[in-house]
């Protein structure tokens, strides 16, 4: 531990491959750009970059990166995770970078007193440095905001400005929905009334009328785990004012809610809905929520590296490679489970040092 007491950590969890596209580009990016912005508003803060699996045949971060200059109060830190802490998970001969559990290092490692979770290709405006420049932020809530994506290849410019960023727009990911800008489409992300109206189609009126009388108890059953979901759905989603839409880009709050909440998921797959599995935590554990009027801008990726709206490559990929990820229907699953016991991780999350 260091003797300044952090304010905020910013952690991230990163490698060096082509995982999201231009990765030496956004790698080096991220750490200008937040360097120029905690410096130009005196941020008392640390970046924790935690390396998960560095490839053998490619440098690892902590000798490739170039560090600015940093204020007294400001500090860079790396973690690395070896391939032999990577391997003792399942499915790492399928998937090379377990990202929620990287980040859940940073949070154990992380000094300030409020974390910060992000990711490497997303660009703070001023606006929100500066806010939290301010230390207003209290210890019992969880604060989000929205995320807007981005055409982006101005990598040496790192003092863009916020309305220079807004004319490469092409999405806006909001608290209930999703614009996409160039296509003038709109999709829900907790309840659109045409999914339901479609799933209660599905589940009462689209049967089978023609079953078997050996077959009938089985069908029952089905129907009313249908019908279950469809009101698990309704419940949780709809009624709920959890802002769960690429939570995983901005998500901060106290070190203490982190560690009560037991970080994320520890789940050996994909991270489909890892990320918004943590605010259902801190929502059940009866944590505060806040959501800012402040923009970060994400760098578009090429389709099928990440979450598409729209697009279902990736999950055909990963259904081809046979890598597990949580589906929608599971969500309540894991909701039911943390309301039994608060905490799904075993007791030693996020402490996987060699």
């Amino acid at each position: 531990m260091s003797d300044i007491n952090y304010y905020i950590s910013f952690v991230v969890a990163t490698r060096n491959d082509d995982h999201g596209e231009n990765m030496f580009y956004k790698n080096q990016y991220f750490i200008d750009r937040w360097a120029y912005l905690v410096k130009k508003f005196n941020l008392s803060s640390e970046l924790i970059i935690v390396e998960w699996n560095p490839p053998e045949d490619r440098p690892k971060l902590v000798n490739q990166l170039k560090i600015p200059n940093l204020g007294n109060n400001q500090k860079i830190k790396f973690i690395t995770i070896p391939n032999s802490v990577h391997k003792k998970f399942k499915n790492s001969e399928k998937l090379n970078f377990f990202q929620m559990i990287a980040k859940n290092v940073g949070i154990r490692k992380a000094e300030g007193k409020f974390i910060l979770c992000t990711n490497i290709d997303i660009i703070f405006s001023d606006e929100i440095i500066e806010f939290l420049s301010k230390k207003e932020l209290k210890l019992n809530t969880i604060y989000r905001t929205d995320r807007y994506d981005i055409d982006f290849d101005d990598f040496q410019n790192i003092k863009i400005d916020t309305n220079k960023l807004k004319s490469d727009l092409t999405f806006i990911h909001k608290s209930d929905f999703t614009i996409d800008i160039k296509n003038k489409k709109k999709y829900y992300t907790k309840l659109g009334w045409k999914y339901l109206f479609e799933k209660i189609y599905e589940s009462l009126i689209k049967k089978n009328q023609k079953i078997q009388d050996d077959q009938k108890r089985i069908e029952r059953k089905k129907f009313f785990e249908k019908l279950k979901y469809v009101y698990n759905y309704i419940y949780n989603m709809y009624f709920k004012n959890l802002h769960t839409n690429a939570c995983g880009d901005f998500t901060l709050c106290s070190k203490e809610i982190w560690i009560k909440c037991g970080g994320y998921y520890e789940f050996e797959g994909y991270s489909f809905h890892i990320d918004s599995l943590f605010l259902w935590s801190g929502y059940l554990q009866k944590f505060n929520f806040n959501f800012l009027n402040f923009k970060i801008f994400h760098i578009n990726h090429t389709i099928g590296s990440g979450f598409s709206y729209g697009n279902t490559e990736l999950e055909t990929r990963l259904n081809k490679s046979k890598i597990p990820f949580i589906e929608n229907y599971e969500i309540p699953n894991y909701i039911k489970l943390m309301k039994e016991k608060k905490i799904i991780n075993s007791e030693d999350w996020g402490q996987h040092y060699d």
